[in-house]
């Protein structure tokens, strides 16, 4: 059995506002510390439990917006990456309607909720299950979520490319993107493309329904392969008031594991605020 507690898993978030003409620049950020222990062993093989202050996340926030049509954002993660920072989102996003938004640059691709949720909401500062002392997910052995088996695999997270986004009606939300399939910070390596996307639909004022799949193109030696994976889940309540649930599945090819492997995952979180 293996036992974890953690301490401020909370951001400490910061805003302010500049504004000239038609346009303004919206300066935030956020910081997030963390004390946390751990039963496993550590790292290096030992018997001694993982004891860690750690800062896991620490972000500035700058949200540009020319006009009502023109906006953006560019989001530095300043612990991220293994030269002590990188960015997490850098995009400029033009809006048709509430029908349509099209934006172009760095995000979220249009995948699970786990994902797509801001961490700033997070009662759990990890989305992705880590607990200090064990290896991380590497396919599917290790300790993993659908969150952390889902970014391992390249269907979920941060890429670079193009999204579209917009509601049809009152109920029915919609999200598409089409990336270069290396994630966050990584040109591509070949010239093929990752798609996803993702349709909700509100059932209740509070209660969410989506669906979503990806295709994600992957380098076997000299060839291109591809590799899919369907899931859905359900959303009921928010983050801030009263009891939120998040929980979705998914399913499709494991093909770090090799070509004909497979796997299916479950996830749920269940808070009260």
């Amino acid at each position: 059995m293996l036992f974890r507690s953690a301490l401020l898993p909370f951001p400490v978030a910061a805003q302010l506002q500049i504004s000239a003409r038609g346009a303004s620049i919206t300066v935030g950020g956020y910081f997030q510390p963390q004390y946390s222990k751990s039963s496993a062993d550590g790292q290096d093989g030992t018997t001694q439990a993982a004891d860690d202050f750690l800062i896991r996340r620490a972000r500035l926030l700058f949200d540009l917006k020319v006009n009502d049509r023109l906006d953006g954002r560019i989001e530095p993660d300043l612990v991220g990456g293994s030269a002590g920072g990188q960015l997490a989102d850098i995009y400029l996003r033009w809006t048709a309607g509430r029908e349509l938004r099209l934006s172009v640059g760095q995000f979220k691709r249009a995948f699970s909720q786990f994902e797509l949720v801001s961490p700033t909401d997070l009662p759990l500062i990890e989305s992705d299950g880590r607990i200090e002392g064990v290896s991380d997910c590497p396919g599917v052995a290790g300790v993993c979520s659908l969150s952390r088996l889902a970014i391992r695999l390249q269907f979920d997270e941060r890429d670079i490319g193009l999204r579209a986004e917009g509601d049809v009606g009152s109920r029915i939300q919609y999200m598409a993107t089409l990336t270069n399939g290396e994630g966050r910070n990584t040109g591509d390596v070949n010239d093929a493309k990752s798609v996803s996307g993702r349709v909700g639909v509100l059932l209740a004022p509070s209660v969410r329904l989506s669906g979503f799949g990806a295709s994600h193109d992957y380098l076997a030696g000299p060839a291109t392969r591809r590799a899919s994976a369907l899931g859905g889940d359900l959303e009921v309540g928010t983050f801030r008031k009263g009891f939120h649930l998040i929980a979705g599945g998914m399913s499709g090819d494991n093909w770090l594991n090799g070509p004909d492997a497979g796997f299916f995952a479950t996830q749920a979180l269940l808070t009260y605020y």
